[in-house]
C-alpha cells in the first residue's frame, strides 16, 4: 500500500506520509514546502483547518470545522512566527537604506483600502490619509497614487514612504510598506513606528 504521495503545486512542493505508529494506528506527516515566507501564517492556518476535518472524518463523524473566515487563527500563527511582523532593513541602490515591512491581512482588499483612505481616494497633490502615516514620519504631499494598489508621498528630500497593496493567499490583501531615506536616517526608529502601525491596521481589521 502507498504510503507517501508528494506533488508539486506550481513552486511550492508537498508531500503526505503515513507511517505506522506502532501501537496499530498510523502516523500521517503533511509537509508543505515554499518559498514564500510572508505566506506562512496563511498556509499553516489553511492546513490546520483542512487537518482537523480529515481528523474528523477517520474518526467516523460529521466533518464539523469552521473555516478561518474571522483571521484569528491566521493572526495566532502570525504571532508564533513573530519575525515576519518586524521589518527589516534594507540597502538601496542610490547607497541610501530602507526599511520595508510585508504583511498578510484577513480582511478583502477593498475593505483595506477604505480603512487606509477613509472611504475617499486621494490625489495627487492631496494631503496624505493619516492611515497612511506613521508618528515621527513627515508627510508631505501623495506624490503618486494608483488605486487601489498604490500610495506613495515623500517625508525628506531623499527619501520616500510607498505603500503597495498587493495580492495575498487565501485571506486578504498583502501590503507592502517602504520608507527610504538617505544613509543616516533613522531607520530603528522608522521600523518601531512603522511596525506599530501596521500592527495597529491589522488588529482593527480582525475586530470587524
Amino acid at each position: 500500500m502507498p504510503r507517501l504521495f508528494a506533488f508539486t503545486w506550481g513552486e511550492d512542493h508537498l508531500s503526505r506520509e503515513i507511517t505506522p505508529d506502532g501501537e496499530g494506528g498510523s502516523l500521517p506527516r503533511l509537509v508543505h514546502t515554499f518559498g514564500d515566507r510572508f505566506g506562512a501564517a496563511s498556509f499553516a492556518s489553511g492546513w490546520q483547518v483542512c487537518v482537523t476535518a480529515l481528523a474528523q472524518v477517520l474518526d467516523g463523524g460529521p466533518v464539523d470545522v469552521e473555516r478561518d473566515t474571522a483571521g484569528t487563527l491566521h493572526e495566532a500563527y502570525l504571532a508564533r512566527f513573530g519575525e515576519l511582523t518586524r521589518g527589516r532593513v534594507e540597502e538601496t541602490d542610490g547607497g541610501g537604506r530602507r526599511v520595508r515591512f510585508e504583511r498578510r491581512l484577513v480582511r478583502p482588499a477593498e475593505v483595506v483600502r477604505a480603512r487606509l483612505t477613509g472611504g475617499a481616494e486621494p490625489l495627487t497633490g492631496s494631503p496624505v490619509p493619516p492611515w497612511f502615516t506613521a508618528d515621527t514620519v513627515p508627510a508631505g504631499p501623495v506624490t503618486d497614487v494608483r488605486a487601489p494598489e498604490l500610495l506613495a508621498y515623500a517625508w525628506h528630500p531623499e527619501g520616500e514612504v510607498r505603500w503597495v497593496l498587493g495580492p495575498g493567499t487565501g485571506h486578504g490583501p498583502r501590503p507592502v510598506l517602504t520608507q527610504s531615506g538617505p544613509r543616516d536616517f533613522d531607520t530603528e526608529g522608522a521600523l518601531a513606528v512603522w511596525r506599530a502601525r501596521v500592527e495597529e491596521l491589522a488588529a482593527g481589521l480582525l475586530d470587524r
